[in-house]
């Protein structure tokens, strides 16, 4: 706290599930402006970090990154955009002046390892779209192969779970899902998609930007297990 209302300080690179102490000590300089706590009991406070884990942070910005697109039909693709200097990923099945069928694919692959397990997954992403279209939906697979047909394999859809953009590219935060009260036989790695679609009387253009996904409080680490040899004969 200041004289002049309440300043908030944002450290980043601190590390997870580590405590901190600050401190704010007096500051005595003399100055018109300067109006600093100076009675010698300087405020202090302790805090622990979360023990965060990034399973997938993708920006976009080198091509589609660490996603993938999977054309189901349709001439268009999900691709990389950017626009003032924002990049994202981009679906339009808008061209040459006229809407055009498309079923389209984008997708991410978030692996586990198997010696982590987490209480909480969490997956957020924002959108922009304009003109009128389908919506985008949000899948996950635990079962998908990574390469071949995605309708071909299970997909949990939680479409419903996030906010969207409403149009005009404006662009909006999803909020937060724990896909870890999802995925089958969790835990394990899995696929997340956006599935675009478009016909040829409508076609929406959607853009897909900070997909993350977030591991959190470590709840189990699994030991290596030991391997008993037994040497014949004995003694060897």
């Amino acid at each position: 706290n200041v004289a002049y209302g309440v300043q908030t300080v944002t450290f980043s690179g601190l590390q997870g599930d580590v405590s901190y102490h600050f401190a704010i000590f007096p500051y005595t300089n003399n100055g018109a402006n300067i109006d600093y706590k100076t009675d010698g009991n300087y405020p202090t406070v302790t805090v622990t970090t979360e023990n965060i884990y990034y399973l997938l942070n993708e920006e976009f910005d080198e091509d589609l990154g660490s996603f993938f697109a999977y054309d189901a039909y349709g001439d268009q693709f999900w691709h990389q955009a950017t626009y003032q200097g924002n990049a994202y990923a981009q679906m339009n099945g808008y061209a040459d002046g006229a809407s055009h069928q498309n079923e389209d694919w984008l997708i991410g692959y978030v692996e586990i390892s198997p010696n982590m397990v987490f209480d909480e997954v969490w997956l957020e992403f924002k959108t922009a779209m304009k003109y009128e279209g389908e919506q985008i939906r949000v899948a996950v697979s635990s079962d998908y192969d990574g390469q071949s047909d995605p309708s071909d394999f299970d997909w949990i859809y939680i479409t419903d779970a996030f906010d969207y953009s409403t149009g005009n590219y404006e662009w909006v935060e999803s909020g937060k899902v724990n896909v870890a009260e999802v995925v089958p036989n969790y835990p394990t790695s899995f696929y997340v998609a956006f599935i675009y679609t478009s016909s040829d009387e409508i076609a929406a253009s959607w853009e897909v930007d900070g997909v993350k996904v977030t591991g959190m409080h470590v709840n189990a680490v699994n030991e290596v297990e030991m391997s008993a040899i037994s040497l014949y004969p004995n003694p060897a």
